[in-house]
């Protein structure tokens, strides 16, 4: 098997294994493989830095990205973003996604999903993610 037969390898597994987080929390069956989809191409946003590496800013250009893409609906920024807090929240486990911008734990954090519109992404939780 060649390096990048592998790299595919080990990247199917771990959407796969982010695939079993989402069923895990309660997202809609329909609505994984548009989860992924995100997912996907926020890590290709990211280029060669991992999503480990990834900071809130990185999170916040995206988001900023598709906000201001007219292609771009408000119900698929409000998925885009759904998905991105499952992410790093819920299967990487990522400490600035864990945690509002208070410094609490649970699941008011700061990747909260409130919000109206992907012109009003700003709302008081999401402080933490943008900054």
């Amino acid at each position: 098997m060649s390096h990048s037969e592998g790299k595919l390898s080990a990247d199917s597994v771990f959407w796969a294994e982010f695939e079993d987080c989402l069923i895990k929390f309660g997202v809609n069956s329909k609505s994984i493989r548009w989860y992924v989809r995100w997912c996907r191409r926020f890590d290709n946003f990211l280029g060669k830095m991992s999503l480990a590496e990834c900071q809130p800013q990185h999170v916040k250009a995206f988001l900023e990205n598709l906000q201001d893409n007219p292609g771009v609906d408000d119900w698929q920024f409000r998925q885009a973003r759904s998905a991105l807090w499952h992410l790093f929240r819920d299967y990487l486990k990522i400490s600035w996604a864990v945690k509002d911008y208070s410094g609490r734990s649970g699941k008011q954090t700061g990747l909260s999903m409130r919000f109206i519109s992907k012109n009003q992404f700003l709302p008081d939780s999401h402080q933490q993610l943008l900054a």
